[in-house]
């Protein structure tokens, strides 16, 4: 109807007016006056068929809004999301909602103003409309741009009775404070500090939800992460998030501060190296195994099994109880389990003698020969930088990172490291492998075939083929996918010379069959 009155609502807004055109936000919320979200997005669907927007449109799903175990909502309050042109739009009518005290889900909920509407919101930078009619910025509650620009989180209503009706807005508070790094006001801390919130926190509301808060606290929108866990903290809510049976509180401090030093590292590496690569998508995982490297070290390393080591420990009932997936507890592991060897290497003092020759023999690395006394320096080097940083996988960036954050050298001697460090994997040709795993020259049956044709036990094969990769590592500068057949046929034939010496007894064993 040409009558309607379209608003955009929420985060979209407080982005916009935040970052300007750079607005990270692909979620688009539009509020309507007077038809239900489903009977809007159908006519968008209608239109954009008519008008052959091609890929315009990508796929519609509609849902029902918010249920309760009253009853299902009007038809008239119908919600629909539609993903138009890479951005994914969700429409609903404005609307009031009634909360029962003993659920944090709206047990009523029905047409109401723009006003109205605002005032429900969580948060006042989240109640801010744009008004497509008129192209105007909308600020019901008279607070959001005034706490906009103080940086403040605050609710729009009272936030003792906002928390009470759904304490998961505390959880969306922290994450916002952490995501653009703003305070949260005072009031809005003394209300989180109530018992009744801290009750209905832990009674109400899923490990699941509280885990996917953590997340998106920690996640790569996340300014300062740090933040949030002060902020945790300052509510009284951190054993509630955290929870750590028999462990003395002291222990989150200490994880803030490896948090806190972590970021400031984080930091000051790229802003004076801006170059230099990183997958920003694996800095959730490092922002986790900072604040949790105090908790991991906790585990014991008395027991006979692997498994029995993670049953008993804290460390994993922790992640268990954050509901994170297995890959991300896998991963978090490996940035801790690097930790200590990578420390052990970076405090050798010889080594970085090594490393920097290393460095300026980078140019002209390939071109060494492998009889000159340098070629066996840096084989030397280069094996032993495999060797500590292979077990740490993809994320041995984020190992070293901490490695470094949690040592007692001042920042700018961990960013001097660093960057060398990062420099020296670089010249050395690791990097693709240490992404990606070092492919071997020949697979298991090509070394039977080929070279030790003699019958291997499964331990003295494993033995063969660590042999086999250090032989790769030490010796192979190229990259195996980009080779030529000619090169590749006399890297095997090294290779194959190597294995039968090594392993005389499996070659003779050949030569009689």
């Amino acid at each position: 109807s040409p009558r309607t009155t379209i608003r955009i609502a929420g985060g979209w807004v407080r982005d916009k007016l935040i970052y300007g055109k750079d607005t990270p936000s692909r979620d688009v919320d539009l509020v309507l006056s007077d038809t239900s979200g489903k009977e809007f997005a159908e006519k968008v669907c209608k239109y954009l068929e008519e008008t052959h927007e091609e890929g315009a449109m990508n796929g519609v799903r509609i849902q029902q809004s918010p249920s309760s175990s009253k009853g299902a909502q009007a038809e008239h309050l119908e919600t629909a999301s539609l993903t138009i042109s890479g951005f994914e739009v969700d429409f609903c009518r404005l609307r009031y909602e009634r909360y029962d005290k003993d659920s944090r889900i709206p047990v009523a909920s029905g047409v109401a103003s723009a006003v109205e509407d605002a005032w429900r919101r969580d948060l006042t930078i989240n109640s801010l409309y744009y008004n497509i009619n008129t192209n105007q910025v909308e600020d019901w509650t008279e607070r959001g741009i005034k706490d906009l620009i103080l940086q403040t989180i605050n609710t729009p209503l009272r936030p003792l009775g906002t928390l009470l009706q759904d304490p998961t807005r505390i959880l969306r508070a922290i994450r916002f404070a952490a995501q653009l790094s703003f305070d949260m006001s005072p009031e809005l801390i003394r209300a989180a500090r109530d018992d009744r919130v801290r009750s209905a926190l832990q009674y109400k509301v899923s490990r699941d939800v509280i885990g996917n808060a953590i997340d998106d606290m920690l996640g790569t929108r996340a300014r300062d992460p740090s933040r949030g866990i002060q902020l945790l903290m300052a509510t009284s809510l951190i054993d509630v998030v955290f929870p750590l049976e028999g462990q003395d509180n002291g222990i989150y401090q200490v994880g803030l501060e490896h948090l806190s030093r972590t970021q400031s590292l984080v930091t000051r590496i790229f802003l004076q190296s801006r170059d230099l690569d990183w997958d920003i998508t694996k800095r959730r995982i490092l922002w986790y195994a900072a604040f949790l490297k105090p908790v991991y070290e906790l585990m014991s390393t008395n027991s006979n099994s692997k498994r029995e080591r993670r049953k008993g420990s804290v460390f994993y009932q922790l992640l268990d109880n954050l509901k994170r997936p297995k890959t991300d507890m896998q991963l978090i592991e490996s940035v801790l389990k690097g930790v200590t060897p990578l420390q052990t290497m970076m405090n050798d003092d010889d080594l970085n003698d090594d490393i920097q020759f290393a460095i300026r023999s980078g140019a002209i690395l390939k071109d060494i020969s492998p009889q000159s006394p340098e070629w066996e320096q840096l084989s030397e080097l280069r094996w032993m930088i495999y060797n500590t940083f292979e077990p740490v996988g993809v994320m041995w960036k984020e190992a070293a990172i901490l490695a470094l954050a949690s040592s007692q050298k001042n920042l700018d001697d961990c960013v001097r490291q660093y960057t060398d460090l990062i420099s020296l994997i670089d010249h050395l040709h690791l990097g693709k492998i240490l992404q990606n795993k070092a492919r071997p020259l020949l697979n298991g049956s090509q070394i039977q075939q080929r070279a030790l044709q003699g019958k291997i036990d499964g331990r003295d094969f494993k033995r063969v083929v660590q042999a086999m990769e250090e032989w790769q590592i030490r010796n192979v500068f190229h990259d195996l996918e980009s080779i030529d057949d000619d090169t590749r046929s006399l890297l095997e034939a090294q290779l194959i010379d190597y294995l039968v010496t090594t392993f005389p007894e499996y070659a003779k064993c050949a030569s009689t069959q």
